[in-house]
């Protein structure tokens, strides 16, 4: 994402490093010395918002995909990529990698897809390093992902409203604390049908009463849905980081046509004496046969 990651470690009165600690640096030690080239020298993402997979580093006619959830298929989609992809190689790995690049002249859409090996190469991310064309050149809007997920996050959306309402660094929307602010995203789907739609708040599980839970209303293409937002799906699980996106659940919408398609993020009813009012990171599409399966609305915000 661009910034540099400080890990603190903290020892002992007596000076000496913890245990924990001490296998954790070890554990990242080996890490890097297989993964290295897919951290050292790079900037962040040409895309503006994560995978469903993972995320992605690039350095000079690089990207480097750090694949966090491994496709059980081994096959690999990567959307709005419009470089030509010369090859790709896992790093610390011997296994060849497919490539397969396809592009829609209908609908300007450019896929690429990677043959990778069923199993897992490398614990718990790997690097799989794509050599490029040029510099990178990608769509500029939120696309649906081979999975058929679509994410709109807050930093890429329009934001109308009071000045004192804003967007912070951390991704998420302060100030939002009336009904008039709004949130409106271009996006481009690829595969029509109907969609689970999710409303993310970032909250603080340690601090729930400043957040509380907010009237919300979603609109795509004039189709509306409704419910509630915030506190309500806070995780309550001291292995996911206290402060995280609660992810609402607020019905359903059919989007009938492929292509590009608008949608808009408002509070129609604000919590009272929430301090931090509606603290909005986004909305994910996700297809409602995936949620009837159970399939998670995010495996790697939490």
């Amino acid at each position: 994402k661009g910034v540099n990651y400080l890990l603190n470690v903290g020892p002992t009165a007596q000076g000496v490093i913890p245990s924990p600690s001490a296998t954790r640096l070890r554990k990242v030690g080996d890490w890097m010395k297989t993964n290295g080239d897919a951290i050292y020298g790079t900037t962040g993402s040409p895309f503006a918002y994560d995978m469903p997979w993972g995320c992605i580093t690039q350095k000079r006619g690089k990207l480097n995909l750090l694949v966090k959830q491994w496709p059980r298929s081994g096959a690999l989609t990567l959307a709005g990529l419009r470089n030509r992809v010369k090859s790709a190689r896992i790093l610390g790995s011997k296994h060849a990698v497919g490539i397969t690049q396809h592009h829609s002249r209908k609908r300007d859409e450019h896929t690429v897809t990677l043959a990778l090996p069923r199993k897992k190469p490398c614990k718990p991310v790997t690097a799989v390093e794509l050599s490029i064309a040029g510099k990178p050149d990608v769509d500029p809007l939120p696309l649906q992902q081979a999975d058929g997920s679509v994410l709109l996050p807050a930093h890429m959306a329009e934001l109308k409203g009071p000045k004192a309402t804003h967007i912070e660094h951390a991704g998420y929307v302060a100030g939002w604390k009336s009904t008039s602010p709004s949130l409106t995203w271009s996006f481009r789907i690829s595969e029509p049908g109907t969609f689970r739609v999710l409303v993310g708040s970032a909250v603080d599980r340690h601090q729930k009463q400043r957040f509380g839970d907010h009237d919300v209303k979603v609109t795509v293409d004039r189709k509306p849905t409704s419910g509630v937002a915030g506190i309500k799906d806070v995780i309550n699980d001291e292995r996911v980081n206290r402060r995280h996106t609660a992810w609402s659940d607020i019905g359903s919408l059919t989007l009938d046509a492929t292509g590009e398609h608008t949608a808009t993020l408002r509070v129609t009813c604000t919590a009272k004496d929430a301090e931090a009012g509606f603290t909005a990171t986004g909305i994910r599409l996700i297809p409602e046969r995936q949620s009837l399966l159970g399939v998670p609305p995010s495996r790697t915000d939490h």
